[in-house]
Parts: C-alpha cells; structure tokens; sequence
C-alpha cells in the first residue's frame, strides 16, 4: 500500500499520507502519540542511531523509538520521517503538518486567598 501511495503521490499531502501511514505502522496505529511529537524529538545518538522521543497521550510518559535505516525505501522509516520534512508547505514545529492539533488546556489562574474546597466543590466555575 505504501508503494502504491508513493508511486501515486501528486501533491506533498499524498506523501505525508503515505509518511504518515509508515510511522503509524511503527506506532502500532497510535496517531494520538505521533501528532504530539515534534522535530526537535529527533536526535542522532553517538552510534548514528536515530531516536524519536514521544509522550504516549493516555500515560503522559515518555517513551523512546530506535529508528535504523532500511535498503528498501518503503520500509525505511528515515525515508518516511524525511519525505515528511521536504514536503512540509509551511514552516512547523510538528513532524507532520496534516495531523489535526491536539488542544492543549490553558492553565487555571487562583490566588492564594481561593479556597481548595470552593475548587473541588465547583471546577466547573473557575476562570481561565
């Protein structure tokens, strides 16, 4: 499927597409933790190894991925991760730029005179 995807690739959103189903392949269909990681994620450690850092949404732990290079390029998630980065549209800070942002909840601002029993009592009432 992902050479069919590849060799039918029109515009840089098929490629992500293609990209996008090779890394959920390594993430096990996960593409609640794959929309959360970032490029500066990626690093090369000493042994030429890349490593992909991710924090799984359900545990909010961090969780490693080794990634070795493949001779087959539809197998290779270094080809996949790098078709993603050159088909990017528009500068971002996401891996893949097609993935829908998680929201992220803004912090609740109370001040020290606010008491605890008032917030558990009634969360439904605080400002952000």
């Amino acid at each position: 499927m992902i050479l069919y995807l590849y060799n039918n690739a029109r515009s840089s959103s098929e490629f992500q597409d293609a990209a996008l189903l090779f890394l959920l392949w390594y993430l096990f269909g996960r593409a609640s933790d794959l929309s959360l990681i970032r490029k500066q994620n990626i690093s090369v450690d000493a042994a030429e190894v890349f490593f992909v850092r991710f924090i799984r949404t359900k545990t909010s732990e961090e969780q490693g991925l080794s990634l070795f290079p493949d001779a087959d390029f539809t197998a290779c998630p270094l080809h996949a991760i790098a078709t993603v980065l050159i088909t990017h549209t528009a500068p971002s800070v996401t891996l893949i730029d097609n993935l829908p942002e998680i929201p992220v909840e803004d912090a609740v601002t109370m001040t020290p005179a606010t008491p605890l029993v008032e917030v558990l009592n009634n969360p439904d009432e605080l400002t952000v």
